[in-house]
């Protein structure tokens, strides 16, 4: 069925496709990102090219995109200056993770003091209803 919608549009639109999925983000990110209402990918209006300051719009957003991939699919999807950008896009992950896993020692630290206080608070209780029965 996948393959079916790609001969269902254009080739500059099946070409952001791929590198949408290249870049490995959403489509709703992507096109939040050029400002292309998704619409444009759907339907009749897959079958029709993007306009000329879309196409500017999105060189202009990913700048390490090769024009020639994507206007005549010509050669790499990254310009050849820009062969890093897979790495730069594995070490912002990265780095990400690495911040999300402090974030996770911080909360695991923060919640096993909550639960100490709880447990001497309901020793509190526990103690002042005994000494009030009592």
């Amino acid at each position: 069925m996948e393959q079916k919608k790609r001969e269902d549009i254009s080739e500059i639109k099946r070409r952001i496709l791929q590198f949408i999925e290249f870049l490995n983000i959403t489509r709703e990110e992507f096109y939040n990102k050029v400002s292309i209402n998704g619409a444009n990918f759907r339907g009749k209006s897959a079958l029709s090219e993007l306009s000329g300051d879309k196409i500017a719009n999105i060189l202009r957003c990913y700048p390490d995109l090769s024009p020639d991939w994507l206007l005549l699919g010509n050669g790499d999807i990254l310009r050849s200056d820009c062969k890093n950008l897979a790495k730069t896009n594995n070490l912002t992950e990265l780095n990400m993770i690495a911040e999300l896993a402090r974030e996770n020692g911080q909360l695991q630290a923060e919640n096993e003091e909550l639960k100490n206080k709880l447990a001497r608070a309901e020793n509190k209780m526990a103690a002042s209803a005994k000494a009030a029965a009592g």
